[in-house]
């Protein structure tokens, strides 16, 4: 029933479907009765892949496991499979996962199953995806080249070797210091009396409220032109200066030569 359910090309990918049910299949090929003959044998396997069982002919199980069978379905597949979905799932994964552990749970939660295959040294050699959602069977080469067997054997069995998204390892962005300003050597050397002084302005120089400077220098230090025309106090008069001047002279009387 896997075979009729499933889409996959290859037989590797048809035999990682297989190995969720603990079944394996092998295709054999020969002569009998001077017939060419080719077919198919199944395996009941432990959770390991090691078989346990009596194998099997294809015959038993039906013409839907036939070689045949299995093998138009490598053809019917090539037109139906869209990668796209699977991938963009996997990718997701991979990026977040933090072990193989995590990626295997991470996945299934997303309703896909990987399988791995391993040398007796322990290295993957081969790994496939099961999309339950899109019935489809993918071998990691098939969605690109960062989810195949070296690429995430490297990913997990080598992590020195491979950049893993954390923040130790992410280029720090170096901004550069704030230009500072020159100091005021000046007004940095007055004492706080000198400074009140001079800030403080005299009664009949106060200046009027709102025309203060909102300069560096300080806020009481200079004001906008024009606007002393509008200040309080004393301002000069020319022409009343001359008459003050005649009348001093009057009162002292005219200077007699000698």
């Amino acid at each position: 029933m896997v075979g009729m359910r499933y889409r996959f090309q290859t037989i590797g990918e048809y035999n990682a479907a297989l190995s969720l049910y603990n079944v394996r299949c092998e295709q054999t090929d020969g002569r009998v009765n001077g017939r060419e003959y080719h077919g198919l044998i199944y395996f009941a396997t432990d959770d390991y892949g090691k078989t346990i069982a009596t194998p099997f002919k294809a015959s038993r199980l039906g013409k839907f496991a036939s070689r045949t069978a299995i093998d138009s379905r490598f053809e019917k597949a090539k037109d139906k499979i869209d990668v796209a979905p699977t991938k963009r799932k996997v990718a997701d994964v991979l990026a977040n996962a933090t072990d193989k552990s995590d990626f295997v749970t991470r996945l299934k939660a997303r309703n896909i199953d990987v399988v791995f295959r391993y040398t007796d040294e322990g290295r993957i050699y081969g790994v496939t995806f099961i999309d339950h959602s899109t019935m489809t069977v993918l071998n990691g080469s098939r969605l690109g080249k960062e989810f195949s067997a070296n690429a995430i054997n490297e990913r997990f069995n080598n992590p020195t070797k491979v950049p893993v998204n954390n923040p130790d390892n992410i280029t720090p962005i170096v901004v550069p210091p704030l230009e500072q300003m020159p100091e005021d050597t000046t007004s940095h050397s007055q004492s706080p009396t000198d400074t009140e002084q001079h800030t403080q302005p005299s009664d009949g120089q106060r200046q009027s409220p709102g025309f203060y400077s909102t300069t560096g220098y300080g806020d009481t230090d200079f004001t906008l032109p024009g606007l002393d025309l509008f200040q309080t106090g004393l301002s000069f008069n020319p022409d009343e200066e001359e008459f003050r001047r005649r009348m001093q002279r009057k009162k002292k009387g005219p200077r007699h030569r000698f």
